[in-house]
């Protein structure tokens, strides 16, 4: 590997949201022919959202790591320091979009992804590194970079806090 790994997290903005915003972008095209300011502003607006992205991109020479977004071709984020990520993990995540019509209707998509995460010591901060369709290409793409990260592969175990101890005792 190289000594820049380097992610596209995706889309900011939920699918649906994207698929109006190619929508708004077609016929933002048609309106510009007759009134060019309303055409102008709705064409920023749909070029606004169906491509603005995030992503990752980790130094391992320099122990740093960098989370972007980028708007309009610009990329916006800092780098910090990788000094407090000292495990790797993968984490099953199910995500689901529900849009709602005004006439009621629901219509629902679910995913299911495999998503490879630093994390510091107490498992509590996590940072999500890369996501996967499978649990295969997500555990070999962890142990990859594992070994140029020099961090260790483990489960997700949350040290307990007080509070969550607390408020355990309370049910």
């Amino acid at each position: 590997m190289t000594d820049f790994i380097k992610n596209n997290k995706g889309t900011i903005f939920p699918p649906a949201m994207v698929f109006a915003g190619y929508v708004i972008l077609v016929i933002s095209t048609f309106i510009i022919y007759s009134n060019w300011i309303l055409g102008s502003v709705l064409i920023l607006f749909a070029l606004f959202i169906s491509f603005s992205f995030s992503g990752i991109v980790i130094d391992s020479v320099n122990n740093r790591y960098k989370d972007y977004s980028v708007y309009f071709g610009i990329k916006t984020g800092r780098w910090q320091p990788l000094d407090k990520y000292i495990y790797l993990t993968v984490l099953c995540n199910n995500e689901m979009y529900e849009t709602h019509s005004r006439a009621n209707v629901t219509t629902s998509e679910a995913a299911k992804y495999f998503e490879v995460f630093m994390m510091d010591k107490t498992h509590r901060d996590k940072l999500l590194v890369k996501k996967f369709k499978n649990s295969e290409s997500a555990l070999k793409y962890a142990n990859d970079i594992s070994c140029v990260l020099n961090m260790e592969l483990t489960g997700f175990h949350p040290a307990l806090s007080e509070e969550s101890i607390a408020k355990r005792d309370r049910r």
